[in-house]
Formats: C-alpha cells, sequence, structure tokens
C-alpha cells in the first residue's frame, strides 16, 4: 500500500471534517517503516496528499497560511474531509385520511408530521366518539409514550389552527393545579407570584380578626402560572365557592409585567374574572427603594407596563429603564402587616390601595376688589373637597392627594397641586388660608434624583420638611404668587 492508501485508511475513520496534516504523515509512517527516515519523506508526503484530493477524498487549503514552508515541497498544515452525501429526499407516499384530517391531503407536510397524523387518523376512523381524556393518556394509546404529546400545542399544525386537540385527538390538557388556600369566604382570589410575599401574606390574611373579608391565596409562577390558571375553576366548583375578583401581585420586573400580561389572556380565555393588578400592593412596592438590575429599552419597559394604571406604568417604565427593578422582598412582612390595617375593608386595601387622582382641587382667580390689586386666590368649591393627611417621609409624593396637609416642627401646612399639572407639585399654604399674602411658595418633588426643588430660589433638599422650613423662612411676596388658570 502506498502512503495516500495509508492517509486514506486513517481518514475514513475520522469524525471531524477538518483533520490534521501530522496525523495523516503518522498513519503513513506507520503503514512503512522506511518512510521516517526517508530522504524523500516530505516529497512522498506531498504527492500523497494531491492523490488524495484527487481521488476526492480530501479539500486543500487555499491560504497561503494553510501551507507548512519551512522545507520544499510545502506540506498541508490541515485537510478537510468531504461533507456526508445526503441521501436523496423521498416525498412520502399519499395517504388516505378521514374527513376531519382533510387539510393533509392538500398540505405539503413532512415524514415527522405524517407520523404525528397516522395514529390521530386511526383513533379518528375507529373511534371518532372517543371520550375526551388527559392528553398523556392520549400520547400513551397512540405512541405507546406518555410524554410523545408533551409539546403538541406547540405543534405548527395546532398553532395555525388545523390540529384541534378536543376535536381531533379526543383529549384535553391537565396542568399541575395551582396551590389554592381557602383562608375564607370571601368571593375574591388573589396570586402572588413570590414565595415569601406568599408566605407574608398567608400570615396575615389567616390570622384576620374579621374572617368573613378574606377570600383565596394562591401561589403560583411564570409558565406554571399561565397553564395553570384554568384550574382555580375546579377549585372553585369543588369548594362551592366561586369569586367574582381575581388580583395579581408579581414582581416589578421586565418577567413579571411580561406574566402578568399572559395571565391575563389566559384568564380570559378560561372564562375567568378578568385579571386585575392588586394596586394596594403595587403602590406601596413602588415607594420603597428598587435594587440594580440591567436596563430594558424604554419602549419595551412601556409595552410591558401597560398591564397597570397609567399612573404606576408610566414612573415603573421608566424606573426599568434607568436599570432598576423592584421585587417583592423590598415590601416585607412588617411593612405589609402595617399596610393591611383591620381597621378598613380588606379587599379594597388589596385591590385599590389609595386613590392616586381624587377630584381636583383648582385653583381660580377671584375678580380683585380694586384694579390696581393684587391678584386673590381661591380654592373653588367642589361636591366634597378632599382634604388628607401625609405622612411625609414614608410615602411617594406621585401618589398624594391633589390637597394634602402635613405637619413640619409642630407648625401645620396645606399643599395643593396647580389644576394644569399632574406632576408632584405643590403650592403651599397655612391650612385654609389661600390668598396671595398667605402664599409660601412652591414645591416641586424631582423624578431625577429625589431632590425637592423650591421653584423661588432654585435650591434643592432632600426632604420635604428641610424644603418647608425653608419657604417658612423667606417668604414670598404677593407679586411672587403664581397665577393659576381661570376656572
Amino acid at each position: 500500500m502506498s502512503a495516500a492508501d495509508h492517509m486514506a485508511a486513517f481518514l475514513a475513520w475520522q469524525t471531524r471534517q477538518r483533520v490534521n496534516f501530522d496525523a495523516l504523515a503518522g498513519a503513513a509512517d506507520a503503514g512503512d517503516s522506511s518512510l521516517a527516515a526517508s530522504p524523500r519523506r516530505r516529497r512522498i508526503l506531498a504527492e500523497a496528499a494531491r492523490t488524495l484530493a484527487a481521488r476526492g477524498l480530501a479539500t486543500l487549503p487555499k491560504g497561503k497560511d494553510g501551507w507548512d514552508h519551512a522545507a520544499h515541497p510545502p506540506l498541508p498544515r490541515w485537510v478537510q474531509r468531504p461533507p456526508a452525501a445526503r441521501p436523496p429526499g423521498r416525498r412520502p407516499a399519499p395517504r388516505a385520511y378521514v374527513a376531519q384530517l382533510a387539510f393533509a391531503t392538500t398540505m405539503r407536510l413532512t415524514t415527522a408530521d405524517h407520523a404525528l397524523l397516522g395514529p390521530i387518523n386511526a383513533l379518528l376512523r375507529d373511534q371518532p366518539d372517543a371520550e375526551v381524556i388527559p392528553l398523556a393518556d392520549r400520547s400513551y394509546q397512540l405512541y405507546g409514550e406518555e410524554k410523545h404529546l408533551k409539546h403538541i400545542e406547540r405543534h405548527h399544525l395546532v398553532t395555525k389552527g388545523f390540529l384541534d386537540l378536543t376535536t381531533h385527538l379526543r383529549a384535553r390538557p391537565t396542568p399541575a393545579p395551582l396551590a389554592m388556600f381557602e383562608l375564607g369566604p370571601a368571593p375574591w382570589l388573589l396570586i402572588v407570584e413570590n414565595t415569601a410575599a406568599f408566605t407574608s401574606l398567608r400570615e396575615i390574611l389567616g390570622t384576620w380578626p374579621d374572617n368573613s373579608q378574606v377570600g383565596w391565596l394562591v401561589f403560583g409562577e411564570g409558565d406554571h402560572l399561565i397553564a395553570s390558571l384554568p384550574t382555580a375553576l375546579t377549585s372553585f366548583r369543588e369548594r362551592s365557592h366561586p369569586v367574582d375578583t381575581v388580583l395579581l401581585y408579581a414582581d416589578l420586573d421586565l418577567d413579571g409585567l411580561r406574566c402578568a400580561q399572559k395571565a391575563s389572556d389566559r384568564a380570559r380565555t378560561a372564562s375567568l374574572p378578568p385579571l386585575q393588578p392588586a394596586l394596594g400592593l403595587y403602590q406601596a412596592l413602588l415607594a420603597q427603594p428598587p435594587r440594580p438590575h440591567p436596563p430594558v429599552a424604554i419602549d419595551e419597559a412601556h409595552t410591558a407596563a401597560t398591564w397597570l394604571p397609567p399612573y404606576l406604568a408610566k414612573p415603573l417604565a421608566e424606573l426599568l429603564a434607568t436599570g432598576l427593578v423592584l421585587r417583592h422582598e423590598a415590601l416585607p412582612l412588617p411593612h405589609l402587616r402595617a399596610l393591611l390595617t383591620p381597621d378598613a375593608l380588606l379587599l379594597p386595601q388589596i385591590r385599590d390601595g389609595a386613590n392616586p387622582r381624587p377630584p381636583r382641587a383648582r385653583i381660580c382667580r377671584s375678580t380683585p376688589s380694586r384694579p390696581e390689586g393684587p391678584l386673590l386666590m381661591r380654592v373653588c368649591p367642589s361636591p366634597d373637597p378632599p382634604s388628607h393627611g401625609i405622612d411625609a417621609p414614608e410615602t411617594d409624593p406621585r401618589t398624594w392627594h391633589d390637597i394634602c396637609t402635613t405637619t413640619i416642627d409642630a407648625v401645620p401646612v396645606e399643599c395643593i397641586r396647580p389644576s394644569d399639572t399632574d406632576r408632584p407639585t405643590w403650592c403651599v399654604y397655612p391650612p385654609g388660608r389661600h390668598g396671595p399674602e398667605d402664599y409660601l411658595g412652591t414645591l416641586h418633588a424631582r423624578d431625577i434624583d429625589g431632590f425637592w426643588y423650591v421653584q423661588a430660589t432654585g435650591e434643592r433638599h432632600i426632604s420635604l420638611a428641610d424644603a418647608l422650613r425653608t419657604l417658612q423662612d423667606a417668604r414670598p411676596t404677593a407679586r411672587d404668587t403664581p397665577s393659576p388658570r381661570r376656572c
């Protein structure tokens, strides 16, 4: 056998496409003991490489870097095996399908598609009215393996609407049931995505003084929650305890928001009540310090946050875009216990939280008593003008009402949001006194850096209390009073 024959025999056993030429040379040396000491060894190896290429057994390098020019003649550093020849494609033979699978006779289907449809065709031919059974049972019956149809809902024939689980397979999915806990008889259900938050809420709701206000508490997350939502209907029926309100409390990150949107769609198709965000819990969570996380594109963040109402969706999208997220652990058990108080009805505390936009108090212009006098300011009466106290250090100013009062250094002040903005901006007055001579100034809560901005001086303060002290020390004159819109 020649050196080329020894190399060809070695090459036939290789699995990689590219083979080092030193290995081929070693095979030639092993086949001819005199070759290693021969002065013509390099020339013999070069001729063997060209022979392999001529036989179509290998492709030699084309570039200069693929050759060893240390001596003459040059030798290839490697050779490339030709790709394995593919067997000629054969179109499946025509098959006869029952009327329910008539689409298969007009579509270009693969061999795998026909292998899937064959047992289904036999089922519909022999048992067209077969009982609808769990999908795993049907999979074992038709294919001898219980997981063969595990991902059938993603198959292109199913997603395109040609194949239906109930009509054609006579089967139904059986997802793992939700972890549901009936803590009381009230007709509502709260789904919690995080185990720590679920455990905390279970402790609080399980010991709620008025048990008649408590409903179902459910743990579910991600794909399991989306797949298992319909199983809640079985629990409602078995316990004779239906619900009219379904709430979800998920992490405020991209995955949590996307899961909420998919779960909302799933609830709709399963004929459950509309899935609502637990606004009371979300408002409290948004007031907590976020943690760093890779930023999200602003458009993607806005799209994901549309499941929430606009007054929460906008600041949350901005939070995600700046590389911050809020997980349930930011609102631990002591905060949840302080948030949910037995002094008020339980469901509104979870579902609604603080009303972010009460009826607007309108700052109006009165007719001045003297033409040359300053503009007088008054609060226009409304059917039920709100006046709410705030605990400034503990709450998020974006959730404050349009009229609110607080006390700084034992001095009460009243903050009124101008009628031409929804921003966290307030004109400050002594309580019940809204004339030009009473105006203390205007403050802005800045979203960018979290500081309080004093409009008249441009000063920034880390707390509302410090900003209000500045206003009390330097009261503006009447000409500094802002001109509000006419009612």
